[in-house]
């Protein structure tokens, strides 16, 4: 074999390495350098020991790696090849060496101190190439062994330029439940799941076909249809011209990782989720048990005065007597409507409510409604503006849809401010809807949920209520089939609730 051949041969070896060199003679260091560069990727130069050892240190900080190759004199000014090559040896233990000496007497201390290869002078290129090409193939021996060690562990494939199988490693076969015959000449797309997205493959082989390795995270068909996450790395493997050649794809199985967070992240949610119901649960409570007692002492107080007004000789001022009993029968209507809408939610979730269906009129229920809470709204100085069409007909259970309206209705009154708009149209649906005039609601899904109140917490309600009301009408509407909705008011600030029943109802019908 010739010299040019030689000097292929190594390169095919070498052409990817990094080379410290070091030699105090200018020329020398010079020419040398220059038959370096042909044969590895990078090659820098250094005068003696100290400039080498600064230049190795500076690698080290630029690249995150170290020196693949360091070849050196040994007798050298200022710091000699033997020292710089023993101070190197305590950061790198790894490190090749490589020394350069017309004399002997260093050998058996560089042999004891880890020294890869010695070169005598005078230099000749053919020794230069045997011992370059000595040590660099302990590299390929190194990446051979973690080659052996990486395929033990990983999923191994290697496919051609059109992604056709060529190799698989047993654990590929374990993995996935084929053979290698099942699995040779076919494509990887074999193992592709319906649910990853087809960008991903578009942008796996724009990458690799730009020589670029590419990495991801996908979700793989077994051959029982079972499903395996992987961490997969594609790498184009190059000929000796740079072209890509064949892709190898190693795959680490990381299915019992993500199943096990995914795992401790629901199971971390759902205590989340725990200590929110407990507290609002609790806050529930608290309110709860203030709306019974408010009408409970309402009811106390004025029959201990009507109790008094009576035991008293004098004349009973029986308007005034009228007016306390109308006043205790309320508050105990107001009790008694509180327990029955908690019992009933109890029911609805249980699915043991029945209905009673028959078809009425919408404007009957805001009427009735409407004359209910007619009073407080003359307390609180509510304007009313009614929009009801007359013929708005609706098949449905008639209390459970008073109920809700009439849940919405008092929403309105305590959170409102001053005005409440209520419109029934009878278009393509009946809509009930319910405006008023308040701060409005941030947000407008968890207003729906029990012990989820809107604003500033449950507790902080700047009127009073338990929060079971619009909860008790997504559950009716849900059984009843009835469309509801929050939204912002058109003008202004203020709330919006509209019911849809579905049904369209003829006019007349």
């Amino acid at each position: 074999m010739n010299n040019h051949n030689n000097i292929a041969e190594l390169k095919k070896i070498t052409k990817n390495l990094t080379l410290l060199y070091v030699e105090d003679d200018e020329q020398i260091r010079k020419s040398t350098a220059e038959i370096f560069s042909h044969l590895v990727q990078t090659v820098h130069v250094a005068a003696d020991g100290q400039e080498g050892l600064d230049l190795y240190g500076e690698y080290f900080l630029d690249n995150g790696r170290y020196y693949d190759i360091v070849i050196s004199d040994i007798q050298m000014p200022r710091m000699d090849g033997l020292t710089m090559s023993k101070m190197i040896l305590q950061t790198n233990k790894k490190q090749k060496i490589i020394l350069i000496s017309a004399h002997d007497e260093h050998m058996l201390e560089a042999i004891n101190i880890g020294i890869e290869g010695f070169i005598q002078k005078p230099l000749k290129s053919q020794q230069v190439f045997d011992v370059l090409k000595k040590v660099s193939l302990t590299f390929h021996s190194d990446d051979l062994q973690y080659f052996n060690a990486l395929t033990e562990a990983s999923i191994i494939s290697k496919s051609d330029m059109n992604g056709i199988i060529t190799y698989v490693n047993d654990n590929f076969c374990k993995i996935t439940g084929y053979t290698r015959e099942e699995m040779i000449g076919h494509s990887h797309s074999m193992f592709r799941h319906p649910n990853n997205p087809n960008e991903i493959y578009i942008d796996m082989w724009k990458t690799i076909t730009s020589g670029i390795i590419w990495r991801e995270r996908m979700v793989n068909l077994n051959k029982d249809g079972s499903e395996f996450i992987a961490e997969s790395t594609i790498i184009p493997l190059l000929d000796e011209n740079d072209n890509i050649k064949e892709y190898m794809a190693i795959r680490n199985d990381v299915t019992d990782a993500v199943t096990f967070k995914r795992k401790i992240f629901l199971e971390e949610q759902e205590k989340i989720k725990r200590i929110k119901i407990a507290e609002a649960q609790k806050s529930f409570l608290v309110v709860f048990t203030h709306e019974l007692k408010t009408p409970l002492n309402a009811i106390i107080n004025f029959t201990k005065y009507v109790k008094k007004q009576i035991e008293l000789p004098k004349e009973l001022n029986k308007e005034k007597l009228s007016s306390l009993l109308e006043s205790v029968l309320s508050n105990a209507h107001d009790m008694l409507e509180n327990v029955t809408q908690i019992l009933e939610v109890s029911k609805l979730n249980a699915h043991k409510l029945t209905y009673n269906y028959s078809v009425f009129n919408a404007k009957d229920i805001v009427s009735e409604v409407m004359k209910r809470y007619n009073s407080l709204l003359t307390e609180k100085n509510i304007t009313l503006t009614c929009d009801v069409q007359d013929d708005a007909l609706i098949s449905n259970d008639v209390f459970r849809v008073k109920q809700i309206f009439s849940n919405i209705v008092s929403n309105a009154i305590k959170y409102g401010n001053n005005e409440i708009k209520i419109s029934v149209l009878n278009k393509e649906h009946i809509t009930v809807s319910v405006e008023d005039n308040g701060p409005g609601i941030k947000d407008k899904d968890a207003v729906f949920n029990l012990y989820s109140q809107e604003d500033d917490g449950l507790l902080e309600r700047k009127s009073q209520g338990t929060g079971v009301g619009l909860y008790f009408v997504k559950l009716l509407c849900t059984d009843l089939h009835i469309s509801y909705k929050v939204e912002d008011r058109n003008e202004g600030s203020g709330t919006k609730f509209t019911l849809t029943f579905n049904e369209k109802q003829e006019k007349g019908a």
